[in-house]
């Protein structure tokens, strides 16, 4: 998968540029899904949520252990994006992976906005459109002893002018364990539990921002605030969907 140049890679890429790293052809049925879990302790704060929606893709599968720039050659990839619904368990079919058979040992995605390196700013893709230009939206209720708060989160997530444009914003870490043999007759289901996007945000700062008592109305951090901060890392460093194989 070499650095996005343009739209053009789009159409590229959809055509197989992943080239030949050996094997058979494959076309492997890509499904994603949510789980039913929406309630989440953080901080002393219960953490209701009632809306988790997630533009995920494109997606590449490396051959080698490290991805980013070095997967020169993409074992399989699904150059296009959807929205997940992350509080949906059941499994929706968005596509095919498109690749060849073999070992493939690391991953690498983007948020539904692309890097290129044609232009400063990042490719909105039709799954963020979607979510007005959003990555992730994450709507619920904080609520601790008899105080509460709704609260609304969104969030844009892509490379930026200084970080390293032109690849995939999430990528393989190698704590990650990742390793599966790609054969004919396979797919794919993403697994993703937003639960695990919010367990690092700070409602209680939040709460205290507010500066309210009792019930507060909405609250909609917006910014470099610690809430947007701890929801990025969530999705780019600390936790990934479950890759399942059927």
């Amino acid at each position: 998968m070499k650095r996005w140049c343009g739209p053009v890679a789009l159409a590229a890429l959809a055509c197989g540029a992943c080239g030949d790293a050996g094997g058979d052809r494959l076309e492997l049925p890509l499904e994603l899904a949510g789980s039913d879990a929406t309630l989440v302790q953080s901080g002393g704060w219960e953490i209701q949520l009632t809306r988790a929606e997630l533009a995920f893709g494109p997606l590449y599968l490396c051959a080698g252990e490290k991805a980013g720039e070095l997967c020169d050659v993409a074992k399989a990839e699904w150059v296009d994006s959807a929205v997940v619904n992350a509080l949906d368990p059941q499994g929706h079919k968005v596509g095919a992976l498109h690749g060849t058979a073999g070992e493939t040992r690391s991953f690498m995605y983007d948020l539904g906005i692309v890097s290129m390196l044609t232009q400063k700013q990042p490719l909105v893709l039709d799954s963020a459109e979607r979510l007005d230009g959003a990555s992730v939206v994450v709507e619920g209720t904080a609520r601790r002893d008899d105080i509460g708060y709704p609260f609304a989160l969104k969030l844009a997530i892509a490379q930026g002018p200084d970080t390293e444009v032109g690849v995939p914003v999430v990528r393989k870490k190698l704590t990650d364990e990742f390793e599966h043999t790609l054969a004919e007759g396979q797919r794919l289901r993403l697994q993703f539990d937003a639960t695990t996007w919010v367990e690092d945000i700070d409602f209680q700062a939040i709460y205290d921002e507010a500066g309210c008592t009792g019930t507060c109305e909405e609250q909609t951090p917006t910014g470099d605030t610690q809430a947007a901060r701890a929801l990025r890392n969530s999705l780019l460093v600390r936790f990934r969907p479950a890759f399942l194989w059927r």
